[in-house]
């Protein structure tokens, strides 16, 4: 299986206090990946750089082989895990909001549908965000 996404000794500081220290990972076409790891760790660090929101120190970060640098909010994107910012929005209709906010082609409208269904989210899907697992446990 060929390499999807490649990430190669990236760095992020904030002053002094470094977020990532020299992250190196490949995913695989087709692979889902977590990152998991405690509060502080880097994690949604890692996820801003990798989508154009936060800008690395150093490292490299490829996408099909193809170098990503300013214009990578354009190929990988993030959906925060914050149920709040839209909750009358379904999974699905959130899932196209991001594709359409990150100006996707229909190769990238392709890859959401191929998401929605591995995580067996379809465009019938009703249930909002916010009554999703996480958005209950939030609002107790």
């Amino acid at each position: 299986m060929s390499r999807a996404l490649a990430v190669s000794g990236l760095v992020k500081r904030f002053g002094k206090k470094i977020a990532i220290d020299g992250l190196t990972f490949e995913v695989a076409c087709g692979e889902i990946v977590a990152l998991l790891g405690p509060n502080g760790a880097g994690k949604s660090t890692t996820f801003a750089c990798l989508a154009g929101l936060a800008r690395p120190d150093a490292g490299t970060i490829r996408f099909d082989g193809r170098l990503l640098e300013s214009d990578r909010g354009r190929t990988v994107a993030v959906i925060p895990e914050t149920p709040e910012v839209y909750p009358l929005l379904t999974v699905w209709e959130h899932l196209v909001f991001v594709a359409r906010l990150c100006r996707l082609d229909a190769a990238g409208k392709n890859a959401v549908r191929n998401c929605s269904r591995a995580s067996r989210c379809s465009t019938n899907a009703i249930r909002s965000a916010t009554r999703s697992r996480k958005g209950c446990a939030r609002k107790r």
